[in-house]
């Protein structure tokens, strides 16, 4: 009636031994349905094979920093940018500007909050054809202000600012994904 415990270890084995295969039958399960309905991980954008090859246009010298992200972003995408090529499409970032004002206010009447906006305009045009006319995108986020750290306020201010310009260029890279033919883009808009 009693077993020894050694065979109690061995029927344990045997009922871990199911419950095991189960774990990795519902762990491939999972990962084939992610795989086959497009999930891919955050920061894994893939662009259309039109766009693995482009011209990239800063107009604005002054704020090189967003250009710098988006031209990172596009070669990890594995976009080849080109030294102006009148053959492929070109994305041109405009105006990149920083807004910043005052959410709420202390009782001493002095700003407690701010919000930060970074603003960025972008187009893409192929063969003289726009694909994506000038386009505006915001990002923002809000910070508390404290009067007696103003230094490092003003680190935190920039670092918010190198954050907001990822998520633009993220949100750029989201935008030029989802064009999937630049020729048919442009048997659609033909006149």
């Amino acid at each position: 009636m009693f077993a020894s415990p050694a065979r109690q270890a061995s029927i344990g084995n045997r009922r871990a031994l199911p419950m095991r295969h189960l774990g990795i039958f519902v762990l491939l399960t999972s990962l084939l349905i992610s795989a086959g309905c497009g999930f891919r991980p955050r920061g894994n954008i893939v662009l259309p094979d039109g766009l693995r090859a482009m011209n990239l246009v800063c107009t604005q010298a002054m704020d090189s920093n967003f250009c710098d992200v988006v031209d990172r972003q596009l070669s990890e995408a594995g976009v080849t940018i080109a030294e102006d090529s009148d053959r492929l499409p070109t994305l041109t970032i405009g105006e990149v500007r920083t807004e910043r004002r005052a959410v709420s206010i202390s009782n001493n009447a002095i700003a407690a909050e701010f919000q930060v906006v970074r603003l960025v305009n972008f187009s893409l045009t192929d063969l003289g054809a726009t694909l994506i006319p000038q386009t505006q995108l915001a990002q923002s986020q809000v910070y508390r202000y404290d009067e007696l750290s103003v230094l490092g306020k003003e680190k935190e201010e920039e670092q918010i600012i190198e954050d907001l310009d990822q998520q633009l260029s993220a949100e750029l890279m989201l935008r030029l994904s989802l064009y999937s033919d630049r020729n048919a883009i442009l048997q659609i808009f033909a006149p």
